[in-house]
């Protein structure tokens, strides 16, 4: 009781003095800072598959922790007893659904388990319940893994018919539920659309001060990207106890009602100074500063009437609000180290004295074209195929970004890859009905055969980029025509590979262009759901997303609805050609004196409608020579014409052969307008805003033609840089430094079996590798020589230079603890280096695998890296009969296993009946099992699930099961009994293992027959006491739901293959299988038995002989072993015979 009213006393005593302190700071006027009840608020789609028959046969072409309490909160929930909200309509009770402070302050809530506060920066997301889910989809799978690195992601919405403001997690397909932290924070009596958003971004604030201690909170818009790396090192060094209010710094009057809006001077001790609401960071210091404030900063009356502040800006409304507790905005700009200090006042925003001194703010927050700040003291362009090279290269973030595509294709420029979208998945919160966003556009590329070159230099580069947005596909279009037989095979491992190609029953030549171009609108609009359709040649360079944007934007402008036929040129009327020698003759054809307004052929479209009614009016036309023109012909005869709107989007030759470019219009680039066209650099342009660059260059004294185009435009040419045309390079070209994790997504390194060599130090001194040897091969290992072991250092620095300069890690706080080398191959001897880094200090254990690129004897660029996710590990054992060789493999697993880092750390005993079909007849299960579990002694941490199969053993049946009672999530260990390995082989599982991605098949050393190779007491990897086995792929390591959406093959009753059927089943659902020579995981010799086997199944029976004899010993231990034999069967003779 005496604790109790010590309690009561000390509250209303704080309560008091903080009411006395605020009265008397003049911060505000008396008379507003009676406290009044916080508001804090808990409160590429394809076709089927279609068998065309050609002329030469058949073509298928398939479509953180808690921060103490020492200084909390002065929350007015614990005044009154209880939480609640003021709202208009009364007082609501507040559900907490996830409070990081202690549960005695909200002992009315209610506990939400979904989201948690992981981190100590929170990224909130200002949106709205129709929006917020289009953000999130605009977004890849990568970029919420990017940022819950450092960050949570927190959607805020509001729902005026809410009685009880909700928070709960978002979950997103194909996204492990440990690896992201994303929610959604529903505001109760909040309108979701209210304009400004002021109750909305307070309400919230309340709610994330109250409930949670955030270090830093970043306020955003849905229309904003945000490079994650780069928003995690503009935070860091920052004091989260000092007050800050970082972002694009604003400076105005208009909201004063005092100020003379007509030719008043606006000084910079006037007006509000404030950040741009796009985004904008705040500490924990400013959030709990301004707590008592928030309710009536958003009653816009009282601001009005009592302070002369009338402002339809949330943005400045807030800035205004803090300013009076003398918060003042900073450039958001790159921290350089020591305590966080604000400058002087009227230093951190833009000098209002004059319009040139407003563009004197530098800042990473990036915003639009003609908007002051910027990096180079400039806003960004106007969209993202216009950014600049250097702000993509440098900002935090981009604003404002409307459409889905626009994030897809900043997202796509910045990494330069294809990656997953993101999408919510279905909880017990919410439902994910809002569909996909469906194709928008529809890309019909016309080409030969034998341009193989040509299609692939386009999925490189514009094709690529279309399959980053998403809604845009690109299809390459091929007519009959007579194949070699070669030719025919690469065309169908093209399409196997690609599936993009589409056969249109035509043939296939020069003059039959117009036929191969209706079919192609005919397909088009009957097989796919695009609602725009366009064609173009193989040596053009489509800009996708500005061809898109014209689409989009067209149609947004359009009042009444209608057909659209647009192209990259439009001819208002042409001369049709009457001279019969002409190869342009048409009069024939169309006996008319002027063609009807057509479309270049070049580049042009139609929506979906049209092309299907022009495909059906071409069918009853003649084969038009002039194709472009014949499209325009049909057009014509469209029967509702009024309905038909005419859209030109891309530039026109002048009279004296000079091109006009506008970066922001033209969509096409080809040999005929840019004389020195490549594929290459008009894309390396594109991507960096200068489109233009190369189409200015024409000029009548030197016009090309795309008729007579040159190989050479599909050449490569690093950075854009031309130099003089080489060989050309083969179909199936390496990709250029992509690092392994990323290989799934070439089929190139998947259908290629790319080994690693282990290479193992003797030491390291300095961070120089002085001898070692490099594991691998029938010599079982290589020594380094001087060369060898200076690439190797020169590998490992690069990989430690790569992480200080990336993740700003110490150094001297990083350690090796594997290295492999690409093998055996002619293309590339790259270098995975696998690291650990220990934070000083704080003793948590991180890992990075980093890729260092080594091509032709020189080292290449970028080196990258990837953080090791730390995943729960289940290792599966597959047993029978032999409880000696299990006892002894737990004996020496379980130390090893429980020095790896992990809460959920288990060993399934999947095992199956000791040589009999009768469970009765059974003599090793489960009690048998058990007891040698027991005296293994594991450690506690160690969780063990022992169950049988309830028939015969056989490999496949005990993984099957094991499998299925592993956690989908995890990773599972396959490792049988026979098997010895240390606390760094389950790191390389974590490191090499990714769901959906990739898996680890590791190539073990096999020990031979004791007897014949000696004592190996140490386990020492030599030539005569072992070997690898390069043919075995039965441990593995993979992601538990990648290996049991086929699993094991039920129907294999017997030894052996199961191991092969596996691997090539993860090769079939697109995971890149790391294949390494691995010094950490061993097999110990035990003896095989074949002969069951020689009845059943006899290739079995040879192939397990085959292996019994591989890993008896060497030639030499075996000969000398037979030359024993002989020579005792000699002496047996010679007694027996004297005898």
């Amino acid at each position: 009781m005496r604790t109790f009213l010590s309690f009561i006393f000390w509250l209303t005593g704080g309560f008091v003095f903080g009411r006395l302190v605020l009265m008397n700071s003049g911060e505000f006027r008396a008379n507003t800072l009676f406290p009044r009840r916080v508001e804090s608020m808990q409160s590429r789609i394809q076709n089927p598959p279609i068998a065309i028959r050609t002329g030469v046969g058949e073509m298928k072409l398939e479509p953180e922790e808690n921060k103490s309490a020492d200084d909390p909160l002065p929350s007015v929930s614990l005044i009154e007893g209880k939480a609640h909200v003021a709202l208009s309509g009364g007082i609501v009770k507040l559900r907490v659904d996830e409070n990081i402070t202690s549960t005695k302050h909200l002992e009315n809530s209610q506990r939400d388990p979904f989201f948690v506060k992981k981190h100590s920066f929170l990224v909130m997301v200002q949106s709205s319940r129709n929006k917020f889910r289009t953000h999130v989809r605009s977004q890849s799978v990568n970029w919420f893994l990017e940022m819950n690195e450092f960050a949570d992601v927190l959607y805020v919405v509001g729902d005026e018919n809410l009685k009880q403001t909700s928070l709960h997690r978002l979950y997103l397909n194909e996204v492990d539920d440990n690896a992201h932290n994303v929610g959604v924070l529903t505001l109760a009596g909040v309108s979701d659309t209210a304009y400004p958003p002021l109750a909305k971004t307070t309400m919230a604030y309340e709610h994330i001060v109250t409930n949670f201690q955030y270090d830093f909170v970043l306020k955003t818009d849905d229309d904003t990207y945000i490079h994650g790396p780069r928003l995690s090192n503009l935070i860091k060094g920052r004091n989260p106890k000092e007050t800050l209010y970082m972002g694009r710094p604003l400076h105005h009057c208009l909201c004063e009602k005092s100020f003379n809006k007509k030719g008043g001077f606006c000084g910079k001790d006037m007006g509000v100074h404030y950040c741009s609401g796009a985004a904008y960071v705040v500490s924990y210091a400013t959030l709990r500063k301004m707590l008592p404030r928030w309710s009536q900063c958003r009653n816009l009356t009282d601001l009005r009437d009592r302070h002369g502040f009338e402002c339809r800006s949330s943005d400045s409304t807030v800035g205004w609000c803090l300013n009076q507790a003398k918060i003042f905005p900073t450039p958001a700009t790159y921290h350089t180290g020591g305590n966080q200090q604000l400058p002087e006042f009227g230093k951190t925003w833009a000098e209002p004295d004059s319009k040139k001194n407003k563009r004197e703010v530098r800042t990473y927050f990036c915003q639009e074209r003609n908007m002051w700040g910027g990096v180079n003291n400039r806003g960004v362009a106007g969209k993202p195929s216009l950014y600049p090279k250097g702000d993509v290269e440098s900002c935090v973030l981009f604003h404002p970004i409307k459409r889905v595509e626009h994030f897809r294709y900043l997202r796509y420029s910045i990494t330069r890859k294809i990656e997953t979208f993101a999408a919510p998945s279905k909880s017990r919160r919410e439902e994910s009905d809002a569909k996909m966003p469906s194709c928008q556009l529809g890309i019909g590329v016309l080409t030969r055969a034998a341009s193989a070159v040509a299609r692939y230099a386009i999925r490189s580069t514009w094709g690529e980029l279309a399959n980053a947005l998403g809604t845009v596909r690109v299809y390459f279009l091929l007519g009959y025509t007579e194949m070699a037989p070669h030719l025919q095979k690469s065309i169908l491992a093209e399409n196997n590979t690609h599936k993009d190609l589409v056969l249109l029953n035509m043939t296939d030549s020069y003059r039959n262009l117009f036929q191969k171009s209706f079919k192609w609108f005919g397909w088009a609009s009957k097989n796919t759901d695009c609602k725009y359709i366009f064609k173009t040649d193989d040596d053009g360079y489509v800009r996708v997303l500005t061809l898109l944007d014209h689409l989009l934007n067209h149609k947004e402008r359009a009042k009444v609805g209608g057909e659209l036929y647009f192209g990259n040129q439009m001819w208002p009327s042409g001369d049709v050609i009457a001279d019969p020698k002409n190869q342009w003759f048409m009069y024939d054809m169309y006996p008319h004196k002027k063609f009807p307004v057509y479309m270049s052929g070049s580049g042009y479209g139609l929506s979906s409608k049209l092309a299907m009614s022009v495909a059906r009016q071409a069918e009853r036309e003649p084969n038009f020579r002039v194709e472009d023109a014949g499209i325009g012909i049909c057009v014509s005869k469209y029967s509702n014409q009024g309905k038909v709107h005419f859209l030109e989007m891309g530039s026109r030759v002048g009279d004296y052969g000079s091109m006009t470019c506008e970066n922001s219009k033209d969509i096409l680039d080809n040999p005929a307008f840019n004389q020195d066209f490549n594929m290459y650099t008009s894309f390396y342009h594109d991507l960096h805003g200068d489109f233009c660059q190369g189409k200015k260059k024409r000029s009548l004294a030197s016009p090309s033609s795309h008729v007579n185009s040159k190989d050479s435009i599909y050449d490569f040419h690093p950075n854009s840089a031309r130099h003089a045309p080489t060989t050309s390079k083969p179909v199936d070209a390496v990709p250029f430094a992509i690092p392994p994790w990323e290989w799934q997504y070439h089929k190139h390194f998947l259908k290629k079996d790319i080994v690693w060599g282990e290479l193992v130090p003797e030491k390291i001194n300095a961070g120089e590798i002085v001898g070692g040897n490099v594991y691998h091969g029938m010599d079982v290992k290589t020594s380094l020589n001087d060369l060898t072991a200076h690439v190797a250092t020169t590998a490992f620095q690069s990989a430690l230079s790569h992480l200080q300069k990336a993740h700003k890690m110490d150094p001297v706080n990083l350690s090796m603890e594997g290295m492999w080398k690409v093998i055996n191959n002619w293309e590339l001897s790259d270098f995975l280096i696998l690291i650990k880094y220990i934070e000083y200090g704080k003793y948590n254990e991180q890992r990075h695998l980093v890729h260092i690129p080594y091509r032709g004897g020189v080292f290449s660029h970028p080196v990258s890296s990837m953080k090791v996710q730390n995943g729960n590990l289940t290792i599966v054992v597959p047993f029978a009969c032999r409880l000696s060789a299990l006892g002894r493999f737990l004996s020496i697993l379980g130390p090893e296993f429980s020095r790896v880092s992990g809460e959920a750390k288990k060993i399934i005993v999947a095992w199956g009946l000791c040589n009999t079909n009768v469970e009765s007849n059974n003599k090793v299960g489960a009690p048998e099992i058990e007891d040698i579990v027991k005296k293994s002694k594991l450690d506690k941490g160690i969780s063990v699930v022992i169950k049988g199969t309830g028939v015969k053993f056989s490999r496949s049946s005990t993984l099957n099961l094991g499998l299925s009672l592993a956690n989908k999530n995890d990773i599972s260990v396959i490792l049988d009994v026979d098997m010895v390995v240390d606390s760094n082989y389950f790191h390389r599982s974590r490191a090499f293992v990714w769901k959906g991605k990739y898996a680890y098949f590791p190539i073990t050393f096999s020990f031979y027959n004791p007897a014949l190779s000696g004592s190996n007491k140490n386990q020492a990897i030599t030539f005569n006491s072992g070997k690898w086995r390069d043919f075995g792929f039965g441990m593995v390591s993979v992601a538990t739901s990648d290996a049991v959406k086929k699993g094991y093959d039920a129907k294999n009753k017997v030894w052996g293959m199961e191991d092969v059927v596996m691997y090539d089943l993860l090769k079939d659902q697109g995971l890149y299988r790391y294949r390494m020579y691995d010094t950490t995981i061993k097999h110990l010799w035990h003896p095989k038995h074949c002969e069951h086997l020689k009845e059943k199944d006899k290739k079995r029976y040879f192939m397990c002989v085959g292996s019994k004899l591989s890993v008896e010993g060497t030639w030499r231990q075996l000969g000398n072993k037979l030359l024993e034999i002989e020579a005792a069967s000699k002496k047996d003779t010679k007694t027996a015979g004297g005898g």
